[in-house]
């Protein structure tokens, strides 16, 4: 059985191993806001690692098939996983709206479908697909509107 201590742990391990962008947002970030950003990163670890960590991709499948029942048919507030339940103590869960977590795992969902990128557009569309539903929660979460934000700019053109 998992306790609230060994929830925090769980999630600032996964958010911590793969995920650069956590330590600049965690740092970076108000206070208020600091453990909220710690399950979303946890989050978008678990899915990465699932994309990029797992050769069968029908296991990948079922993997993110899962976290997308877990989320869109049990629901958050219901759910047993460490990542969920800690999303839920730190309150993220009264911020984001679930379908932007919905969106995040269905963005890791095409991304196994897709084709590798062949030129510079095609990479562009890679990451704006991959990364923007991290950052419109990240947003969210700050109380920031996403819509007003200006992520339509980003570009990797010079």
């Amino acid at each position: 059985m998992s306790s609230p201590a060994n929830d925090s742990l769980f999630c600032q391990e996964q958010a911590s191993r793969s995920n650069r962008l956590f330590r600049v947002s965690h740092v970076f970030a108000e206070p208020s806001t600091q453990d909220s950003l710690v399950p979303l990163h946890a989050l978008f670890s678990s899915l990465e690692q699932v994309c990029a960590g797992t050769r069968d991709e029908s296991v990948a499948e079922s993997r993110l098939a899962w976290w997308q029942e877990e989320i869109a048919g049990r629901g958050i507030r219901a759910s047993a996983h460490p990542v969920m339940k800690e999303w839920v103590r730190t309150g993220a869960d009264q911020r984001i709206p679930e379908g932007l977590v919905y969106r995040l795992v269905q963005s890791a969902r095409q991304r196994l479908d897709g084709t590798p990128p062949t030129d510079r557009d095609g990479l562009e569309a890679l990451c704006l697909q991959t990364g923007s539903p991290l950052i419109e929660m990240e947003l969210t979460l700050c109380g920031c509107d996403p819509d007003t934000s200006g992520l339509e700019q980003l570009s990797l053109k010079a």
